[in-house]
């Protein structure tokens, strides 16, 4: 048995991004319990401090005492990677009194934010950035505009105006919108502040304003969906805890592995035994992204051609994760290819991945890519190196995947 053991899945990030910022925009004192300890989430708690919210932190529990629509103006502004802490929170130093410079590490700095910088000068929104990435100056400014177009090159795009359309009352209309799930999220967490989130075809209006909260933030699926693919297709016996059957569209992994052929059990725990006679797919994952490694992993182990497409937003992430899929799958030997505009995997149940070191090179320093290398060398007994990337999502990865190593 190469898995087995009780873990439970990390607090998730998604949540934690959106429920700290909604309590932020909150007057009174929110209680958030089980809140995400990666890094992206720890850099969203730091901007807000940056804001004026008071954050005090026990253990995995935060209380927040909001900014409500008067924000501190802070003259910088660091976001480290987190391309989610940015994005969401972007419009709101509009709101300052001074402008505000914004910046972060080197991979933040090779994001797109163009078609967001876009919508708010539609609003009356002024900014100053080199071809709309890092650093960006937001100028004090009034919204002007009563409604703003957006092409969705990323759910954080809408789920940004979402949250600023609460405090400057325009509509956002929509177009070619991918990751729905995320802005399904993002709707979630402002209607339990308080917020009603309308929407009517591609257009989006919302209505009310924060209110505190009390709120448990529920586990990931997108993080757990990497042991949920590897328990389906090594020899293994885990529980996983902590995942509801909420409004996290990376439960889709259950549904795609199960169509893979494998046998999940479905109740307050997730139970999976393996290892399990896996076929391939022919998938479309564009409003999945985060679960894909997940599902290529799997896919090397299942016997025929797998093809995955609707992956185009993979190429704006930490890395170009196509890319970085494919070359931690041949790393250890498995077939792949970049065909079409879709990741092809053939795949066979007797797939045994050989022996490799790996490091930044080949997982690019992406947290998702790292944790699939982690688990793919496991198996063949593979050095991973630098493998410290997984605290931006998953600090509690490593020891996660040795407490599951450990129980024979």
């Amino acid at each position: 048995m190469l898995l087995r053991g009780v873990i439970t899945a990390p607090p998730s990030k998604s949540y934690s991004h959106r429920a700290v910022l909604a309590a932020s925009l909150a007057k009174g004192k929110s209680i958030i319990r089980n809140v995400s300890d990666c890094d992206d989430v720890k850099w969203t708690i730091k901007a807000c401090r940056a804001l004026g919210a008071r954050v005090k932190k026990t253990g995995t529990t935060l209380e927040i005492n909001g900014f409500g629509k008067n924000p501190k103006s802070p003259r910088n502004v660091y976001f480290g990677g987190s391309g989610t802490t940015l994005r969401l929170m972007l419009p709101l130093f509009s709101l300052c009194k001074k402008l505000v410079i914004l910046n972060g590490d080197r991979s933040l700095q090779k994001r797109p934010n163009k078609e967001l910088l876009r919508a708010m000068k539609e609003l009356g929104i002024k900014t100053a950035s080199r071809n709309g990435k890092l650093p960006i100056t937001v100028f004090p400014s009034s919204v002007s505009g009563k409604r703003t177009h957006i092409t969705v090159k990323s759910s954080q795009f809408i789920s940004s105006l979402l949250f600023f359309s609460a405090l400057g009352n325009f509509e956002i209309l929509a177009r070619d919108i991918s990751s729905r799930p995320y802005i399904d999220m993002t709707a979630d967490i402002m209607e339990i502040s308080g917020i009603t989130v309308k929407r009517k075809g591609n257009k989006f209006t919302t209505r009310g304003n924060f209110k505190k909260i009390n709120y448990a933030v529920p586990g990931d699926w997108s993080l757990a969906s990497l042991f949920i693919s590897a328990a389906c297709f090594i020899p293994s016996q885990i529980t996983i805890r902590g995942l509801k059957n909420d409004r996290q569209g990376d439960r889709e992994i259950l549904r795609i592995m199960k169509k893979m052929g494998a046998k999940i059990d479905v109740g307050k725990d997730l139970k999976i035994y393996g290892n399990q006679n896996l076929r391939g797919l022919s998938l479309y994952m564009r409003d999945f992204p985060d679960i894909v490694p997940a599902v290529a992993m799997a896919a090397a182990f299942a016997d025929g051609k797998t093809t995955i497409s609707g992956i185009a937003g993979l190429r704006d992430k930490e890395s170009n994760r196509v890319t970085g899929i494919i070359g931690v799958l041949k790393a250890f030997g498995a077939r792949t290819a970049f065909r079409d505009g879709k990741i092809v995997v053939g795949g066979n149940r007797n797939f045994t991945p050989k022996k490799t070191a790996l490091g930044k090179r080949e997982h690019k320093n992406d947290h998702r890519l790292a944790m699939m290398a982690a688990l793919l060398g496991m198996l063949s007994n593979s050095k991973i190196l630098d493998i410290g990337c997984v605290n931006k999502s998953y600090p509690t990865f490593q020891r996660d995947l040795r407490c599951l190593k450990s129980v024979q």
